[in-house]
């Protein structure tokens, strides 16, 4: 039966049947409630141990990215966008961070300069959002290479400036001496010789001291091209030969092809033009085989114009039309104006008057839109450069409280 009670009804239990269930209940509640708990803690574990495998998924993406990104730029881009959306999905911000710049570098190798920047831009935002100097200052030298790729020196080299800077304090040797030898690099291409020199020879003793044969070629080489820039051949010839000897042993073709072009051009300086050519289509030769577009596009200018330098304009304008081609696909400024040039050249040396006021004209068109948007570029990046070096000083303080902090 029921009856009225201030506020509620409760049911009067008349029955054995229906106290005895009462009674389970009581004793059940208690024992629910630790049921629950346990299944919560079980669960958080499973939650814990799938989340963990998803991150090391994460980074093992990454890194084959990585890996992969100088041997197959397509497959690394693929297995970036894996990584990332892996990363994005579990809310894994080192990861995301880590895949967004490993996909950077992977557009970069594929010579997609702009897909390489927003990927770039998305890792920098993401390691600054989270307080890692170290790794922010890595990506910066990628957005550096970046640039450098496109020919775009002096914003390579700021990058590379701030990322050194940066990473005093938090990096090996052998990640100091790649700074140094970007920072060589920049100055090389704005034929600052002596700076240059300064920087390679750096990145040279620290990888000298560490025994470091994978990068030792490459560094004599560029030591080798500024004594040779100075007019200094004997010291020259001395780092080529060393660097040659390294490169065989190691069995580096793309090296290979970097040491006949640099023989080439050296060759030419001193005069023998029939060994210069013989380099420089040596070089050519390798660069067809690796499919390195970029250094291609280079090293036919370098052939083509040795071809003009013998008066042989018709076999030059094959080899400077691939250039012209090639840097204009891959959106290689400098190249690109160069080509132009001399095929300019090159259409004079075949007395074709026309086809070489045709060139010069497009040549000269092209070299003024190029200062146009440098002024335009410098204006943005100047208000870029502003911000971004705000929130790395803030960064670096923040770095300096916490470091006076544990030392207290």
């Amino acid at each position: 039966m029921f009856r009225e009670c201030p506020g509620m009804c409760e049911r009067q239990l008349d029955y054995p049947a229906e106290r005895a269930s009462t009674e389970v209940h009581r004793y059940l509640g208690p024992m629910r409630s630790v049921l629950l708990i346990l299944f919560t803690l079980f669960s958080s574990s499973l939650v814990a141990q799938w989340t963990k495998a998803d991150s090391l998924k994460v980074m093992d993406l990454s890194l084959k990215c990585f890996e992969q990104a100088d041997l197959d730029p397509v497959k690394a881009i693929a297995i970036g966008r894996e990584a990332v959306a892996l990363a994005e999905r579990i809310k894994f911000n080192g990861g995301i961070a880590r895949s967004h710049a490993h996909l950077g570098y992977a557009y970069m190798r594929k010579s997609a300069f702009d897909s390489a920047r927003i990927e770039l831009d998305k890792a920098m935002h993401t390691y600054l959002s989270v307080g890692d100097s170290c790794d922010y200052a890595s990506v910066l030298h990628t957005v550096g290479l970046n640039h450098q790729m496109q020919q775009q020196q002096d914003s390579a080299l700021a990058c590379f400036m701030r990322s050194l800077k940066l990473e005093k304090g938090c990096s090996h040797d052998h990640v100091r001496s790649t700074r140094l030898f970007a920072i060589g690099s920049s100055y090389e291409a704005l034929l600052r010789f002596e700076d240059a020199l300064g920087y390679y020879a750096e990145a040279l003793s620290l990888d000298s001291a560490r025994g470091d044969s994978s990068r030792l070629a490459q560094e004599h080489i560029a030591v080798a091209n500024m004594n040779s820039a100075l007019e200094r051949y004997d010291v020259a010839i001395d780092h080529y030969e060393q660097s040659i000897a390294i490169s065989k042993a190691r069995g580096d073709g793309l090296m290979a092809g970097y040491i006949h072009y640099n023989l080439g051009e050296l060759a030419h300086r001193r005069g023998d033009d029939a060994s210069a050519v013989a380099h420089a289509r040596a070089s050519v030769d390798l660069f067809i085989q690796l499919d390195r577009k970029a250094e291609l596009a280079h090293a036919s200018i370098l052939l083509g114009s040795l071809h003009i330098a013998r008066g042989e304009g018709v076999v030059a304008e094959k080899h400077l039309l691939q250039a012209y081609h090639l840097a204009d696909s891959l959106g290689l400024r400098d190249d690109r104006a160069q080509a132009m040039y001399n095929l300019a050249l090159a259409k004079e040396v075949q007395n074709d008057a026309r086809g070489a006021m045709d060139w010069m004209k497009r040549y000269v068109a092209y070299d003024d839109s190029l200062k146009r948007q440098d002024r335009d570029a410098s204006m943005a990046e100047m208000t870029t450069r502003f911000e971004t070096e705000k929130k790395e000083k803030e960064l670096v303080e923040s770095k300096a409280r916490e470091a006076e902090a544990t030392a207290a």
